[in-house]
Order: C-alpha cells, then sequence, then structure tokens
C-alpha cells in the first residue's frame, strides 16, 4: 500500500530553539491558562510553577465561569440560528440537509455544545456546525453522513477498524472529570484499514469522549507508543486527526500525554508535528520517559490515576475497545 505520507528530511522543524523562545515569550495570564488546562483542578497545586509546558485555549475557562452561561444558553441559541441564516445556501448544503434527514442530531442542545467550544460566540459556532457538517458529510459520505454515529448507523462497515483498538475512551475520567482519550498507534495496520475509515472510528471516539467529560465537552488524550515503528505515523493523517478536535467537533482536548515514545518520536517525528499543531497542542504536548512506575507517577500528577490506565500502560484497568463493542454502547 502506498504510504499517505512520509517524514522527509527537508520537512519544516519546530525546533528546541523555537520551543524556548515560545515559552519565554508567554505571559502571565498565558501561564495561569496554561496550569488549569494541564492540570484542571489540581491546577492551584502548582500555582508557583514558572516553567510549565502545555496550554489550552487562553481565556475560555475563566470568562465562562464569570458568567451565568445556562442563563444565556437560549438566548445565544438564538443568535446561532440568527447567524446560520446569514451564511448562503450553496455553503451550508450540509447542515441543511442534516436539519431535513435527521433534525435529532441538529437540536438546541447540539447547538449549545458549539456555542460552549467557541466560547458562546454565536458567529463562530454557526460557523463551526456548517464546517462539522460538510466534513461529516465528506468523510461519511452522502448515504451514511445523517444516520446516528453508531456501528449500525454512521459507522456500518467500520466495525473491523474499531475492533483493531488504535484508540477508545477509558471507562473511567481523571480526577477533574475530563474524559480520557486513548491512542495506541501501533495497533494500525494501512495495509488492512483505510486512513478515512481510521478517521470516522476517531471522530465517533472523540464525540464520545466529548459525551463522557463531567462538562460535556473537555477530555484529556494518553498516547502509548512503546509498541510503535516509524510506520506507525502518517503525517497527514496526524494532522487530519488534529483538525477533528481543532476545526469541527464540539470537543475540547486539555493535553496530550505521550508515554514511552521511542526515540524517533523527540528525534524525527515531534518536531516535524509541532509546526502543523499550532501553539495550544504544541504547548499542552507532554512526553513522558522512564520506567512503568515513573511515568505512572508522572500522569498521576495531572489527575490521570493508575487504577483506570490500561494494563499495557502499566495501569490496572482490563478494559479493551471489545468490551465497549460487547458492551451495548456503541
Amino acid at each position: 500500500m502506498k504510504s499517505f505520507t512520509s517524514w522527509g528530511i527537508t520537512a519544516p522543524r519546530f525546533t528546541s530553539e523555537d520551543e524556548k523562545r515560545e515559552k519565554e515569550n508567554l505571559s502571565s495570564e498565558e501561564r495561569k491558562e496554561i496550569r488549569k488546562s494541564l492540570y484542571g483542578k489540581l491546577a492551584f497545586l502548582y500555582a508557583s510553577e514558572k516553567d510549565v509546558t502545555v496550554a489550552g485555549d487562553w481565556n475560555h475557562s475563566e470568562a465562562l465561569e464569570q458568567i451565568d452561561v445556562h442563563g444565556r444558553l437560549p438566548d445565544l441559541v438564538e443568535e446561532l440560528d440568527a447567524e446560520l441564516e446569514k451564511i448562503p445556501s450553496d455553503q451550508k448544503e450540509a447542515i441543511l440537509g442534516a436539519m431535513e434527514q435527521c433534525p435529532e442530531q441538529v437540536t438546541n442542545k447540539d447547538k449549545e455544545k458549539f456555542l460552549r467550544r467557541v466560547d458562546l460566540n454565536p458567529k463562530l459556532a454557526a460557523q463551526r456546525m456548517v464546517d462539522y457538517w460538510e466534513r461529516r458529510r465528506y468523510l461519511f459520505g452522502q448515504e451514511r453522513c445523517y444516520r446516528p454515529l453508531t456501528l449500525n448507523g454512521a459507522l456500518e462497515g467500520d466495525r473491523e477498524t474499531m475492533e483493531c483498538g488504535v484508540c477508545f475512551v477509558l471507562p473511567e475520567n481523571d480526577l477533574s472529570g475530563r474524559s480520557i482519550f486513548y491512542y495506541d498507534p501501533s495497533q494500525l495496520d494501512w495495509d488492512r484499514f483505510t486512513p478515512d475509515s481510521l478517521l470516522r472510528v476517531m471522530w465517533y471516539f472523540l464525540e464520545i469522549a466529548g459525551g463522557k467529560a463531567e462538562d460535556g465537552m473537555n477530555f484529556v488524550s494518553v498516547a502509548f507508543q512503546r509498541n510503535a515503528e516509524i510506520k506507525d505515523f502518517k503525517r497527514k493523517f496526524l494532522r487530519q486527526c488534529l483538525d477533528l478536535e481543532k476545526l469541527y467537533l464540539p470537543v475540547r482536548c486539555h493535553a496530550i500525554h505521550v508515554c514511552h515514545p521511542n526515540a524517533f518520536l523527540g528525534e524525527i517525528i515531534a518536531p516535524i508535528m509541532k509546526v502543523f499543531m499550532g501553539k495550544r497542542f504544541r504547548l499542552f504536548f507532554q512526553v513522558h520517559r522512564g520506567e512503568t512506575d515513573e511515568v505512572l507517577q508522572k500522569l498521576e500528577k495531572f489527575g490521570i490515576q493508575e487504577n483506570i490506565l490500561p494494563i499495557d500502560l502499566g495501569g490496572k484497568s482490563q478494559f479493551h475497545v471489545q468490551d465497549w463493542l460487547s458492551s451495548g454502547e456503541s
């Protein structure tokens, strides 16, 4: 099978000097939001740290805490609807189709999710909803995109891809109530699964992650890479995965914890990935090396406890994606 893309020696790289300059230029408010994004409810334990290296969207957390979100949502939904009306019909064909064919997936509750994802900005929420449905139609196809996001619906035909276990959502949330999206690239088989099928499965579990979080949106990602090889990493595919959270879905990732990476990740892949990640993803990209117990201790610092992590990572949970499939929730 032809390679989806390659990690060429001429590809742009985000160097250690670039990282140093970026971190040095962070304001005190940015650093505060970084801690909040990384540690969640445990951020107060690290209030004196000055060298935190991860970040979320700088202004969203405190802004939403200082207003009566639920009280404003009905009015904001009306404003979102007005913004949708302003978008020309030929630029919103997919969402118009959804309103007609699956109105139960375009409810006011769905609109509220998009509003919360963009800090209650009706114009941005309307555009994100349009982009969501356009991308969903492109990725799932005209026939399947309006079906429910289940194995018997929009993911019909993707069961084998899902069963490979490349990604799933852990049964328990972290100590801040954020769901945990688990990713193991060593389970990828590019000869068996197409990039689009993998992206559909990724889409499915990211939406599950948002729904499982206490607040219905926020999650963290844990990537287990001990057994991964360089062939498991496709540049275009990884960029498309990041774009699902950045551009389309009503969910927000607060940290990416990469555990037990091989040397090639830091030397070859990470510097290239950080170019297209963007500032937010780049700054909360955490790499954890060391013995199993060391990595588990590092994760616990962020509120991710050993007992909820899979056995492969050294945790105590025996959960596997097959358990999800057999539970009837899929």
